[in-house]
C-alpha cells in the first residue's frame, strides 16, 4: 500500500464507519455526562491537530460550549484549559508519538482525567490510562497519514452530534452518507486534475495553501503533507492574512492552492483570478460550477454545511501530495536527516513494530476477502 492507495481507500473505511455499532461513542459521551463541563480540551499533534483543527469550530457550534485546541508541550507546560472540568480529549493516532506520552504522563502526575482517541489500541500510550477510544482508522502502515485524517474528521464530528443529542435531546445530524458517497466522484475529478497539470505539479515550488474557518485546518493539513512528501517548503494562511503580508512574496515561481468556502465565495474567486496574473500555478478547490472546465480547478461535491466541508477539501490535497511524490520518487529524505532523527525521537522505540503489526494486520483482512 501507497499513500495515495489509502487516499482512495478512504471512502470505503469511512462507509464501514458509519456502518451501526462499528464505532460505539457511548463510552465517550457518558464520561462527559458524568458532570457539569465548562468546555472541551482537545490536546494533539501533526495531523491529528490540523484534524481537530478542521471541526473545532463545528464542535463548538454542535454542543454550545467551548473548544480549546492545544498542542502536548503548551497542555503540559500551561495547562490552562486542561481543569477537571473541562472534557479533556487527547489524540494519537499511532499511539506511539513521544509529545502525546511525555503530556499524557504528565497530565496524570497532575491528576488531570483525559480520554485517550486513537488508533492503535496496542500503542504505549493506551498502557498509561484506562480511558481509550478506538477511532476507526483502520489499517494505516504508511508514516504519511491519510486515512487517519478522514476518519478523525468523521468521528469528531459524529462524537459532537452525540454529544449534542445527550445534552439537548435533539435528533438532527449530518448527511455523512451523501458526502462520503460523493468521494469517488471526488477522487476521479482529482486524478483527472493531475494529468492534466503533471509537469506544474512537479515543479519544486514553495507552495501556499490558503483557506478559512474549517478550510484552515485544511490549509494546514495540506501544507504538512507538502513538506513530508514532497519536501517543499509550504506555507499555510487564512484567506485574507494571505493577503496582508505573505502574497506580497508571489512571483511566477511560486504554487498556491486557494480553498473556497462550502458557499463559494466571490472573494476567494477574484483572488485566483488575481493569482493568474503572477503564476500559471495557481489552483482552487471549489463547488462552484462555473469553473467545471477549468483544469486549474478542483470541482468538489456540494455539501450541506460548513462543517462537513473538510471532508470534501482535503482529499484532492491528499492525492496530489501522493501521487505527485511517486511521480517524481521524493519520499527518502536528505542523507543527512538520518543523523538528525537519529538524535531527535519523535516516535516511541516500538514504533516500528506497531507499524508491522498494522501491515501484517491489513495483509491477513486482505486474505480473508
Amino acid at each position: 500500500m501507497k499513500m495515495q492507495d489509502y487516499v482512495r481507500f478512504a471512502p470505503t473505511q469511512l462507509s464501514h464507519n458509519l456502518e451501526d455499532g462499528v464505532i460505539d461513542y457511548s463510552p465517550m459521551v457518558d464520561a462527559f455526562m458524568e458532570k457539569a463541563r465548562d468546555g472541551i480540551t482537545i490536546i494533539a499533534s501533526g495531523s491529528s491537530y490540523n484534524s481537530s483543527l478542521m471541526v473545532v469550530d463545528a464542535i463548538e457550534k454542535a454542543v454550545e460550549l467551548p473548544v480549546y485546541l492545544e498542542t502536548p508541550e503548551r497542555a503540559k507546560k500551561y495547562p490552562i484549559h486542561c481543569t477537571n472540568n473541562n472534557f479533556i480529549i487527547v489524540i494519537s493516532q499511532s499511539g506511539e508519538s513521544t509529545n502525546i506520552i511525555s503530556c499524557i504522563k504528565a497530565l496524570k502526575e497532575q491528576g488531570i482525567e483525559y480520554y485517550l482517541v486513537t488508533g492503535n489500541l496496542n500503542g504505549l500510550a493506551t498502557k498509561i490510562y484506562a480511558r481509550v477510544q478506538d477511532y476507526g482508522v483502520g489499517n494505516e502502515y504508511v508514516d504519511f497519514v491519510t486515512l487517519g485524517v478522514q476518519t478523525l474528521v468523521l468521528f469528531l464530528l459524529r462524537f459532537a452530534e452525540q454529544l449534542r443529542r445527550a445534552r439537548f435531546s435533539v435528533t438532527d445530524s449530518w448527511d455523512f452518507k451523501a458526502v462520503v458517497n460523493g468521494q469517488t466522484q471526488l477522487l476521479n475529478a482529482t486524478d483527472t486534475f493531475i494529468k492534466n497539470n503533471k509537469m506544474l505539479l512537479s515543479e519544486p515550488a514553495p507552495t501556499f495553501f490558503v483557506g478559512t474557518g474549517p478550510n484552515f485546518g485544511v490549509a494546514k493539513e495540506g501544507a504538512l503533507k507538502f513538506q513530508e512528501t514532497l519536501k517543499r517548503p509550504a506555507m499555510y494562511y487564512e484567506t485574507e492574512e494571505f493577503l496582508h503580508g505573505p502574497a506580497f512574496q508571489l512571483t511566477p515561481k511560486y504554487t498556491v492552492f486557494l480553498i473556497d468556502e462550502a458557499v463559494p465565495s466571490a472573494r476567494v474567486s477574484a483572488i485566483f483570478e488575481g493569482l493568474r496574473s503572477v503564476t500559471n500555478k495557481a489552483y482552487l478547490i471549489t463547488s462552484s460550477k462555473k469553473y467545471q472546465d477549468d483544469d486549474h480547478v478542483i470541482v468538489i461535491p456540494t455539501v450541506e454545511s460548513w462543517e462537513l466541508n473538510p471532508l470534501v477539501a482535503i482529499p484532492p490535497i491528499q492525492l496530489i501530495a501522493g501521487v505527485v511524490t511517486d511521480y517524481v520518487d521524493q519520499w527518502d529524505t536528505h542523507p543527512y536527516f538520518k543523523k538528525f532523527s537519529d538524535k531527535v525521537a519523535i516516535k516511541a522505540d516500538d514504533y516500528q513494530e506497531q507499524l508491522a503489526s498494522i501491515k501484517n494486520q491489513w495483509n491477513e483482512h486482505k486474505a480473508d476477502k
